[in-house]
């Protein structure tokens, strides 16, 4: 363990103590976690971002999904998790919200942004039954701190 990685354990109160002394602690631990300098102290900052998981349970005659509605802002991340190992294909309706309107599951696995806003309908379809589809939703919207941006609709 390397001492990043020994000060990130021991929290921002902690590390705070154990830094004190040291004149580059802000720079050492600051960009990486998100705690910021005040005054003799390092306070954690609350993030701006959050990464939403969709799980997809693909059954012999049925597909599940939790949640079946997502809202996330421009700035989140999504990945699909299949939560059973069942590969699954999805087909938004049209462009989606992401670069491509039709994710492989390699890709639909990774960590997604969104590059547009909107209402999204998509179809999850079974790689081993493509006839076995589910038709659920995302809605991106702005992001809470966007100056002179509505939230979705427009």
């Amino acid at each position: 363990m390397n001492r990043r990685d020994a000060l990130r354990r021991m929290g921002a109160g902690a590390a705070a103590l154990v830094l004190g002394a040291c004149t580059n602690a802000d720079r050492l631990f600051a960009p990486q976690t998100g705690v910021q300098p005040s005054g003799a102290w390092l306070h954690q900052t609350r993030r701006k971002e959050q990464s939403h998981t969709i799980f997809v349970t693909v059954e012999d005659n049925s597909i599940r999904v939790s949640p079946e509605t997502l809202e996330m802002t421009t700035r989140d991340e999504v990945r699909f998790v299949a939560t059973n190992g069942r590969r699954f294909l999805i087909e938004f309706d049209g462009q989606g919200p992401f670069e491509r309107s039709v994710l492989a599951y390699t890709m639909a696995t990774q960590r997604l942004r969104p590059v547009a806003k909107g209402h999204y309908k998509y179809t999850i379809v079974s790689e081993a039954n493509p006839s076995n589809r589910l038709d659920p939703v995302i809605i991106v919207m702005c992001p809470p701190s966007c100056e002179g941006c509505q939230p979705y609709p427009c």
